[in-house]
């Protein structure tokens, strides 16, 4: 009997909310970055805005390694509602810690734990998009799923980067409630999509080439192969670098060089963008 393969409306939804999660989270990551200044007056610690951006950055590796097995094993639906959850939770914990009613000496460490919750989520959702296009898009569509919720991450970095000195600025230095609230109402949306994943695979294949017989090794076996590829090295050191480094430090130097922050992001897109010509 010759297997029936049809697609489903509701990965529609799904990908709506793999783009939504993956767009709120790195909204969150990327929060502080571009008004670092304001950052670490307003939470009384000078370093507070690199501290906000680098845990991501040192949680995704053990994190990531979890992410990785725990998708493997339990699947996409579990992971999403890890990752939403962590990404609500810790936006909620942040705009608690940024209001008028917590006392300065307090308002780094609990915002800091809110990123730290936040920051676990990161791992989960940015592994969703490839489980999500092979499970539940036939091959004709996989392409585009994958790029759109690939690129929400990013595109919600670039957006919050613009964003923030709009809202945290000269005239409004303190205005880091509001900053915070917007984040948490879009982790807070998040959440209500949730209701909708409600399963890792569809109830039939989509396409054939699904459950094609294709060997994958065991996840540690994995891991060590990566482990031993010497481009996947060289791939993950300078992309470390890059956002350990440059996204962190990018806008205090601009603006210790008289550039408004919100255009120190334009002028590093513009001279990236020469290099690659």
């Amino acid at each position: 009997m010759s297997t029936v393969f049809r697609t489903y409306k509701r990965r529609w939804i799904y990908l709506l909310a793999t783009c939504l999660v993956n767009f709120s989270n790195g909204n969150t990551w990327i929060t502080y970055s571009s008004i670092t200044f304001y950052t670490n007056e307003f939470y009384d610690n000078t370093n507070a805005a690199l501290f906000f951006n680098v845990i991501f950055l040192a949680l995704s590796i053990p994190v990531g390694l979890l992410a990785c097995w725990w998708t493997d094993r339990f699947g996409l639906r579990s992971a999403y509602h890890i990752g939403a959850w962590a990404n609500f939770i810790g936006n909620v914990i942040r705009f608690a810690g940024s209001g008028e009613w917590v006392s300065k000496n307090m308002r780094f460490p609990l915002s800091f734990t809110g990123q730290i919750v936040a920051a676990f989520a990161q791992p989960f959702v940015m592994f969703l998009p490839t489980k999500l296009a092979a499970n539940w898009f036939p091959q004709d569509q996989r392409a585009i799923a994958n790029t759109l919720s690939s690129m929400s991450n990013p595109v919600g970095i670039a957006v919050m980067y613009s964003v923030a000195p709009l809202i945290v600025n000269g005239s409004h230095p303190a205005a880091f409630p509001l900053l915070t609230g917007v984040c948490a109402t879009l982790a807070t949306l998040t959440i209500f999509i949730t209701l909708f994943i409600t399963r890792s695979k569809p109830p039939t294949p989509v396409a054939p080439s699904r459950d094609s017989e294709i060997k994958i090794p065991p996840f540690l076996d994995g891991v060590k192969l990566c482990m031993r590829n010497k481009t996947y090295l060289v791939l993950a050191v300078c992309l470390g670098e890059y956002f350990l480094i440059v996204i962190s430090h990018i806008s205090q130097h601009f603006v210790e060089g008289g550039f408004f922050s919100l255009i120190s992001l334009i002028l590093f897109q513009c001279k990236n963008s020469h290099k690659s010509l």
